[in-house]
């Protein structure tokens, strides 16, 4: 067997949101629907540049600067609109 490889992670959190607005159309118990709009947020910190963007572990950067394996996880912001009926 191979012998363990490790390697070194910077320190990152990730920051998890969701903002909303719930509204009912209609009555509910007599075929409304409930319906729900907002955004979702991902944002993932790094404490060394880029702070806002991080690789996961199979990732890196070489010393020319070029990125190799995993992907880079960047920040999103969703917008949604979702409903029960």
């Amino acid at each position: 067997m191979e012998p363990l490889k490790s390697r070194h992670m910077e320190n990152s959190a990730v920051l998890l949101g969701r903002l909303g607005y719930r509204f009912t159309i209609g009555d509910f118990t007599d075929g409304g629907a409930r319906m729900e709009a907002g955004f979702k947020l991902y944002l993932p910190v790094s404490l060394s540049a880029p702070y806002f963007s991080y690789y996961p572990r199979g990732g890196g950067v070489t010393p020319d600067g070029d990125y190799y394996g995993g992907e880079r996880m960047s920040r999103h912001l969703i917008a949604y609109l979702q409903g029960s009926f």
